[in-house]
């Protein structure tokens, strides 16, 4: 507990006040507040701007996409299975084939798991499995740019793939330019004053193995928020849920199941770069006007999701969120939702 407190930059403990003095929006001062391990929260109570429904993770969405990128899968069989269920279509990046391919130890299992396209300057795309997914009717695009991270461009062939429909045809026929087609295609749709519809992005091993392509998943979030702004992205690590919580007053919510279940610490990593923290509630530390800073030490990292249903952040620019995942939890949550839904159906 000190080193959470160590990280708050140890504010005088005569500055903590109830759990309930949070919903007070005129403080100005620095402020660190303890709660218990289970607070109310009712998001009725704040001025929400954004919202973020970690159910959606797992729920099955048709306008969603499984991005596989190029490190092994350490997931769980049930896990990787549930976001396969969960997602209208898998994206591989390149190398990210491979990792799929061999995640499976039979063709029977790779067979019943086809991405619906493959992306990249192929590069890193061994020819077996090039033939194993191109016999079995999936799309290949080669994208031989280097001034799109295979990562850039996956979201670019999802955003295509749900957002304008001849692209469907295009791409089967091999009819889209292998060398930046796809990021033409996007450039044109937008130039046409492109209104896409929302789409979720969940994105496997982009943190993960190098530090350098580690840092630069992350600043592709920040881009992505700029620039895709109807792209709901989450990127889900062995370790770790990771997603951009929208400035402004941001609700995040959950069930309490999950929340038992799954989670574990969170953190809010001003990744973006310094910001101010004007107010949270529902972690076990709440803030008010905290000044976060990854050069000035100033980071809640550490913390935990006391909020029953939910927690709130109002910050005044985006900040990276990360979650602990409980992969055991994970397994049994989602079998027990699936229970649920299947009984719900029935009656």
């Amino acid at each position: 507990m000190q080193a959470i407190f160590d990280l708050f930059n140890q504010v005088p403990r005569a500055t903590w006040s109830l759990a309930s003095s949070l919903r007070d929006s005129g403080a100005k001062e620095a402020r660190v507040v303890e709660n218990p391990d289970s607070v109310d929260f009712d998001a009725n109570q704040f001025d929400i701007r954004h919202r973020i429904d970690l159910r959606g993770v797992l729920y099955p969405q048709e306008r969603s996409a499984l991005l596989i990128l190029n490190q092994e899968l350490r997931l769980s069989r049930e896990f990787l299975q549930a976001l396969w269920d969960s997602s209208g279509i898998c994206v591989c990046a390149d190398g990210g084939a491979n990792r799929l391919h061999d995640f499976f130890i039979d063709e029977r299992e790779r067979a019943q798991h086809l991405p619906a396209y493959i992306v990249g300057d192929l590069d890193s795309l061994r020819d077996d499995v090039r033939a194993f997914y191109e016999g079995h009717g999936v799309v290949v695009l080669e994208q031989s740019t280097q001034y799109a991270s295979d990562l850039m461009k996956s979201v670019q062939v999802s955003s295509l793939h749900f957002n304008h429909e001849p692209f469907r045809a295009c791409a089967r026929k091999g009819r889209v330019d292998t060398h930046n087609g796809v990021g033409e295609m996007i450039a044109a749709r937008q130039a046409a004053g492109w209104t896409p519809e929302p789409l979720r992005l969940l994105v496997l091993n982009a943190i993960d193995g190098r530090f350098d392509l580690t840092v630069h998943s992350v600043a592709q979030m920040y881009t992505l928020r700029e620039q895709h702004p109807y792209l709901t992205l989450f990127y889900i690590t062995p370790t770790d849920l990771l997603f951009l919580v929208p400035a402004d007053g941001t609700c995040v919510s959950y069930t309490s199941d999950m929340r038992a279940a799954m989670f574990g610490c969170c953190g809010l990593l001003p990744l973006g770069g310094s910001c101010t923290l004007r107010r949270t509630y529902g972690l076990k530390w709440d803030v008010c006007a905290w000044d976060t800073s990854i050069a000035a030490g100033r980071v809640s990292s550490s913390n935990y999701l006391v909020g029953d249903t939910g927690c709130y952040v109002d910050a005044d620019r985006d900040i990276l969120m990360s979650i602990e995942l409980r992969w055991n939890g994970v397994d049994r949550w989602y079998t027990a939702a699936q229970l649920s839904n299947h009984s719900s159906h029935e009656c």
